[in-house]
């Protein structure tokens, strides 16, 4: 079984440089900085993201952190997500 996660942006606006949203995996002894894989910020609207996932024996977390300085603000951001599985081999 092959599966996969898709994230689906609609909307995206922060402060560039200063407010972020970070997508990561959890990795056993490793920090959440060093297990990034997207990093986004600014008002473009990100491409969709496609994490594969490991087999069910497996499992590998996801997690998404969103940091601000607060000070200047944009409206935020909205997504979807799909698991997608594939029987096939």
């Amino acid at each position: 079984v092959y599966r996969a996660l898709l994230l689906i942006f609609h909307h995206f606006d922060t402060e560039f440089g200063h407010d972020e949203l970070l997508i990561g995996e959890s990795i056993d002894d490793v920090s959440n900085y060093n297990s990034k894989l997207f990093r986004f910020s600014g008002w473009k609207v990100p491409e969709p993201c496609y994490i594969p996932l490991r087999d069910e024996r497996s499992q590998r977390p996801i997690w998404m952190q969103f940091l601000s300085d607060q000070t200047t603000t944009g409206s935020g951001f909205t997504l979807d997500y799909v698991f997608l599985v594939n029987q096939c081999k």
